[in-house]
């Protein structure tokens, strides 16, 4: 009996160990070192950042493009807050080797709520289609056989590290590290939501002055003629074509620029953290207490 209660002690003792090294880590600096680019230093369930800072070290030299995950956040809802030192689209420089890398901070990358450092200078190039979705200069017809640079140069994507790309049949929608929106391609259904039915062939900027203002974008998805983004705070927004309602604003309306899905009926109490849409304009979200919900075209 004493052997047994000395054994149950010694295993609450273990346990309190552990605890109190789980909260020291959760609210003092973290240290995240690279050897690899495969190399994970946080796994967590719904992980917490508020309270705590962290350090980055790199042991190697990261080729061209490469990114490196930070927190793999294993629950369903977003990273709670941000490390003290390291905001949503900071530059964060990693020295190794005489050189520096830079990188761009990302809280909604990975599985769309991980902490991915993005490669800062990356670029977006085309092929295959040509026509105003392929967002080149000078615009082309027919299709291209040699990859090209998206926008011209000195262009609103000039300096930019994208974070998402969403493509339509006929459009494309790109999120930024500094939170704007860009679109290009066929504008008659408005699925460009820059307020007009205008066909584009180079990035301008989505409105963001409406519903979108003062939100953060953190997710994006497109279909043959709608686009559908969540932001940070659970709203959803859309814009497009609203044939078979696959805007879910309720009105039916064709919308050049952004409006609110409704969080009517089974959106009811619900926080959205991840969007998904298919090429015919069926939407599905995924909610943070992992139920679906879905709208737009039944077929």
């Amino acid at each position: 009996m004493l052997l047994k209660a000395l054994s149950r002690c010694l295993l609450l003792v273990s346990a309190l160990g552990s605890l109190l090294t789980l909260q020291a880590q959760a609210q003092g600096p973290i240290s995240a070192g690279y050897n690899t680019a495969a190399d994970v230093p946080v796994t967590s369930n719904n992980f917490t950042a508020t309270g705590s800072s962290i350090n980055f070290a790199l042991n190697f030299a990261p080729p061209v493009g490469t990114s490196l995950k930070v927190v793999e956040n294993t629950g369903l809802t977003f990273i709670n807050g941000e490390f003290s030192n390291l905001t949503q689209g900071q530059t964060v420089t990693i020295p190794f080797g005489g050189k520096n890398y830079e990188f761009v901070a990302d809280y909604f990358g990975g599985t769309g709520n991980d902490l991915v450092l993005v490669w800062k200078k990356n670029r977006l190039v085309v092929a295959g289609r040509g026509g105003p979705q392929a967002g080149v200069s000078p615009a082309t017809t027919g299709n291209m056989t040699i990859m090209r640079d998206v926008g011209a140069a000195g262009g609103l994507l000039e300096g930019k590290t994208i974070l998402q790309v969403a493509g339509g049949f006929d459009h494309t929608v790109v999120l930024c590290s500094d939170g704007t929106l860009l679109s290009w391609g066929e504008g008659f259904y408005g699925a460009l939501g820059r307020g007009s039915l205008t066909s584009r062939d180079q990035p301008g900027l989505v409105d963001q002055t409406g519903v979108l203002a003062g939100k953060r974008v953190v997710s994006i998805t497109a279909s043959h003629r709608h686009t559908l983004a969540l932001c940070s705070d659970g709203t959803l927004a859309s814009w497009g074509d609203n044939v078979q309602g696959r805007l879910g604003d309720g009105s039916g309306l064709k919308q050049s620029s952004p409006v609110l899905v409704s969080t009517s009926g089974a959106l009811t109490g619900k926080t959205p953290v991840a969007i998904a849409a298919s090429n015919h304009g069926t939407n599905i979200v995924l909610c943070s207490d992992g139920t679906l919900v879905c709208w737009g075209w039944n077929l």
